[in-house]
C-alpha cells in the first residue's frame, strides 16, 4: 500500500480547520495531552498541510475543503499517511501509523465538536450554513 487514508468533519469553515492544523496556539489547545512531535514541511493556504513525524518515518498530509457548496461552516479534514523513504508502507508500520493518524483525527473532531461526528446527512442543517 502507498499511503492510509483517513478523514473527518469539523463544525467550523475551511480557514480555522487550516488554523488549527497551522497555528501553534490552536494546535496548543486541541493537542493538549498528546505527545505527538513534528514540524510542518508545508503549508498550501486553505488547502493542504504537511507534517513530517520524523520519530514515525512518516508524512502526515492534511488536505482541507468545505464539505460541501451550500455548507459554510463544516470542513472536511482528508488525511494521507506517506512514508519518508520508500514508495510503500512497510507491513509492521501500517497498523502504528492508522492508529497515530486516527487518534490525531479524532482528538481534533472533539475540540471543535464536542460529541457530534457529523454525518452526510447532517450537511443540510441550517447550523451548518452561512
Amino acid at each position: 500500500m502507498k499511503y492510509i487514508r483517513l478523514s473527518t468533519r469539523l463544525f467550523c469553515d475551511v480557514y480555522e480547520g487550516y488554523r488549527a492544523l497551522t497555528s501553534d496556539k490552536k494546535m496548543d489547545k486541541w493537542l493538549k495531552g498528546m505527545s505527538i512531535h513534528f514540524q510542518i514541511e508545508e503549508k498550501l493556504p486553505y488547502d493542504k498541510v504537511t507534517w513530517k513525524m520524523e520519530a514515525l518515518q512518516c508524512f502526515f498530509e492534511f488536505n482541507i475543503m468545505k464539505a460541501g457548496q451550500k455548507t459554510e461552516y463544516c470542513t472536511e479534514i482528508h488525511l494521507r499517511i506517506l512514508p519518508i523513504e520508500s514508495s510503500e508502507i512497510p507491513e509492521e508500520k501500517m497498523t502504528i501509523w492508522s492508529k497515530e493518524g486516527e487518534s490525531i483525527l479524532e482528538v481534533l473532531r472533539q475540540y471543535y465538536n464536542k460529541d457530534w461526528v457529523i454525518q452526510e446527512n447532517d450537511l443540510s442543517r441550517d447550523i451548518l450554513k452561512s
